[in-house]
């Protein structure tokens, strides 16, 4: 998947916290370069004593991986930012290389 196709076409998730249904945000693309969903919500929950108290809920649900996808914005760009990702994994290959020696 390509992260413009995530983000124009990913739907919001249904996510069940405290027996109430909450949908997260839509499809988004973090500032880490990775993919998901971000959800803040006020929950009534059920303490150990029977009482009930209202609770904040925040979360991103990141999918593992997706930072590696392509853009999406043209071939061209896709595969400029592949050899970016190949170059910085072989430095990273030879630095780790290096410092073992």
């Amino acid at each position: 998947m390509k992260k413009r196709e995530f983000v124009q076409h990913g739907k919001p998730l249904l996510l069940t916290v405290s027996g109430e249904k909450h949908e997260t945000g839509p499809a988004r693309r973090f500032s880490s370069g990775k993919m998901g969903w971000n959800v803040n919500r006020k929950v009534i929950v059920t303490l150990p004593d029977g009482s009930r108290a209202r609770c904040q809920f925040s979360g991103n649900l990141v999918l593992i991986g997706s930072d590696l996808w392509a853009d999406g914005a043209s071939e061209i760009e896709d595969d400029a930012a592949e050899a970016d990702r190949a170059l910085a994994e072989a430095d990273a290959r030879a630095e780790a290389e290096a410092d073992a020696a």
